[in-house]
């Protein structure tokens, strides 16, 4: 048996608000359904955030019913599970139940299903984005949920799970995340969503988990860390389930994070290439790095350097981590006050300092208008440093303050009560 595995495809986002990007994701996911169907696959599987909000447009929907349509038309199964971008804020239903022949496992009451091919009884399982950092409790019912469905589907020649979930292998520092080897050993593939990149790995006894990632790049950071874009083909029928990368072919996105001066330059140079395969102009992210009194209309400058040749937001970041602001003729240096904050016993320590700098940025940020998507990536470039979890538990939780503050209850909740 065969399967496609998507996940993150995000219908609806048209990031930077540009109608175009909305209408290349739903290009994509119908072209790469179109190939799933040519590599004649059993079963198509999309493992969350297929919408990129919980009540998509109805023009959203039909990118999905019209990308889906002719692998169901051809007994192609579709198994979902939801997204934490999917999930009904409100009393409703959530629109991937809206979409002919798609099976959203784990809501209205479907865990687990079974289907036949070639003489064998294959079973799919789903489970949606749950949070751990609430206490124990909630991944001891998730595990007990996982134990309950791996005992529906016991039987079955080969059983896959969906999970739009972190898992500690890739996210090690989310209070979200699971150790994947907790997957009862009957899950022989681990279909996952919610990071929007390529991911995999093997497990003992033959298992592999893999996230395919997104199709499409939907932020700058993805561009900077260099997410590879695509789906996933396996073959369950192996000794280990065998997968192969197929590569989607988003629209180039180009980021560039310039002082002012060197901008114009930067943009010119990039846009020179001309080279954007199937599309006749790439995403632009322009970061402007601008001196605290600069006067000059730096949007317009780039709106002639970019001349129509891009589709593109800028950026203007005014004063920066570099930059040190004066106080009564004497320097102050921002990262140094913050460091000392951050963990007063080793304020030069190399990844403290990188925390203060990230914090002096996102206040910068937060001091302008138009920076929403800056500080979302501030805001996950802070949070993935590695310091948090020995700062806060040696330096801040533990203070007699908190302590003695917070009473009885806090110090439970924090690990030190009875």
């Amino acid at each position: 048996m065969r399967v496609a595995h998507f996940a993150d495809i995000h219908l609806g986002r048209n990031l930077y608000r540009f109608l175009e990007v909305e209408e290349d994701i739903a290009k994509l996911f119908k072209e790469y359904v179109q190939v799933a169907i040519e590599e004649r696959v059993d079963a198509i599987l999309l493992s969350g955030d297929i919408f990129d909000t919980p009540r998509p447009l109805i023009r959203v929907i039909h990118q999905a019913v019209t990308a889906l349509k002719p692998a169901a038309e051809r007994g192609i199964k579709i198994y979902a599970v939801l997204g934490e971008h999917d999930y009904p804020k409100v009393r409703d239903k959530a629109a991937l139940t809206l979409v002919p022949g798609a099976t959203v496992l784990s809501y209205e009451g479907v865990r687990c299903v079974k289907q036949e091919v070639g003489g064998k009884t294959y079973g799919f399982c789903g489970a949606h984005k749950t949070r751990f950092r609430f206490g124990e409790r909630s991944k001891s019912r998730y595990l007990s949920t996982l134990r309950s469905m791996a005992n529906e589907v016991a039987s079955t020649h080969r059983a896959v799970i969906l999970a739009h979930q972190e898992i500690s292998q890739v996210f090690a520092n989310s209070e979200d995340s699971i150790d994947v080897n907790l997957f009862p050993q009957v899950f022989r593939y681990i279909a996952l969503g919610h990071i929007h990149g390529h991911r995999e790995g093997a497990l003992e006894g033959g298992r592999v988990y893999a996230y395919p990632g997104s199709l499409y790049y939907l932020s700058a950071q993805e561009v900077r860390k260099g997410e590879e874009k695509g789906f996933l083909i396996v073959d369950l029928d192996r000794d280990v389930p065998e997968t192969h990368f197929i590569r989607s072919e988003p629209r180039p996105f180009i980021v560039i994070d310039e002082p002012v001066e060197r901008v114009r330059a930067r943009i010119e140079a990039e846009l020179s290439r001309g080279n954007w395969g199937r599309y006749d102009k790439p995403l632009m992210n322009i970061v402007v790095r601008l001196p605290p009194n600069y006067k000059d209309d730096v949007y317009s400058m780039i709106e002639k350097a970019v001349a129509g040749r891009a589709l593109y937001k800028v950026v203007v970041q005014r004063g920066h981590a570099e930059e040190v602001p004066r106080s009564v003729g004497a320097e102050v240096d921002e990262v140094a006050i913050i460091a000392s904050i951050i963990d007063p016993r080793n304020p030069d320590d190399p990844e403290v300092r990188k925390a203060a700098e990230y914090i002096v940025r996102l206040k910068n940020a937060l001091a302008q208008q138009g920076q929403q998507e800056r500080i979302e990536e501030l805001v996950d470039d802070i949070l993935s440093l590695k310091i948090w979890d020995r700062v806060v538990k040696t330096e801040l939780l533990t203070t007699s303050l908190v302590r003695r503050r917070g009473g009885r209850g806090l110090d439970a909740f924090i690990g030190g009560g009875q």
